[in-house]
């Protein structure tokens, strides 16, 4: 995977956002701390790519595979060979075969909570080291205060759900959303259509696109949902302004008055077979955001859904057919 041309700030950015969630998820009591794994192993992603221009593909040998020498530089030596195993298992349960798929499988275990802050933390001044390359020297102060050096200051509310929403190393052909971005914020007028691998964005005061504005768009994301047998399913959708989720044609969270953000969720019984989940998202003014997370188990938290339980429904279909109809 090589280095495409993006917009690297916006990637630092969003790495940023992948530790501030971590660090919620594990100050967090009632979160087992290996819900923080996906956003730990996110985060290195865009560090790789950002220090050396590729993603390694699984752990790699030693962090040299992930970071140049002089990013490798910002982590201390006697730290480099713990640092690595703990991304080792963090990319062990980034491939791992989820309890939905095989109910025998038990996830690989994370070191303890104080482990992983100290990992964190040394993560976290990566991330200085590479914002002080692309933006100049960085006050210390607000090198701490931006990169969660001290972890108090990433806990609160809805951060727990940011997640990565640039990832120039991942092909554009990939994903299971289909994403449909409209200049008016009543789905109207010609949409830049993307193929997407979440319903993950945090554009804070920028458009989706480069020809959507930042502010008084509108948004819309299918995808075909797909269900082994019966099953209770919590889906939550934590927005910055309107939203609402859609399941097989009915609104099951309705979240369409002008807000900022805020998560709301809806428990379903949802039947075996494949169901139209949508996504609508209108933004009217200042920071937007959406994020969707479900829940597949009552014992487990909302987390993106995985790709093997959804079906890509096609980029051509019309605003009110059901694309994943298969009669």
């Amino acid at each position: 995977m090589t280095k495409p041309e993006a917009d690297s700030a916006k990637v630092l950015d969003a790495a940023a956002a992948e530790l501030r969630s971590a660090y919620t998820l594990i100050a967090d009591p009632q979160c087992d701390p290996i819900t923080a794994a996906p956003h730990v192993h996110r985060a290195w992603q865009a560090v790789a790519w950002l220090s050396r221009g590729e993603v390694p593909d699984g752990a790699g040998e030693s962090l040299a595979d992930w970071l140049a020498d002089e990013q490798l530089e910002a982590v201390p030596a006697k730290s480099r060979e713990s640092v690595h195993a703990t991304l080792r298992v963090v990319c062990q349960h980034a491939s791992h075969t989820q309890p939905w798929v095989d109910a025998k499988s038990t996830p690989p275990e994370l070191p303890s909570t104080k482990a992983l802050v100290a990992h964190l933390r040394v993560l976290g001044g990566v991330m200085s080291a590479l914002e002080q390359r692309q933006r100049g020297p960085t006050p210390k102060a607000r090198l701490a205060a931006r990169w969660g050096i001290r972890a108090a200051w990433w806990v609160g509310g809805a951060t727990a759900f940011v997640l990565l929403a640039l990832r120039p190393w991942q092909n554009e052909d990939e994903g299971q959303w289909r994403g449909a971005y409209y200049p008016t914020p009543a789905f109207e007028g010609d949409p830049d259509l993307r193929r997407e691998a979440d319903v993950a964005f945090d554009w804070r005061k920028q458009g989706p696109t480069d020809s959507i504005p930042s502010d008084r768009f509108s948004a819309r994301w299918d995808t075909c949902l797909v269900l082994e047998e019966d099953t209770d399913v919590a889906l939550q959708v934590v927005s910055d302004d309107r939203s609402r989720l859609w399941l097989d044609g009915e609104v099951v969270v309705d979240h369409w008055k002008k807000h900022k953000r805020a998560a709301k969720g809806a428990r379903v019984s949802v039947e075996e077979g494949t169901h139209h989940v949508r996504v609508e998202f209108v933004e009217d003014a200042g920071n937007a955001s959406i994020h969707v997370t479900a829940s597949f188990d009552e014992d487990e938290p909302p987390a993106p859904i995985p790709d093997d339980m959804l079906e890509f429904p096609g980029m051509e279909f019309e605003a009110d057919a059901n694309p994943c109809d298969l009669d």
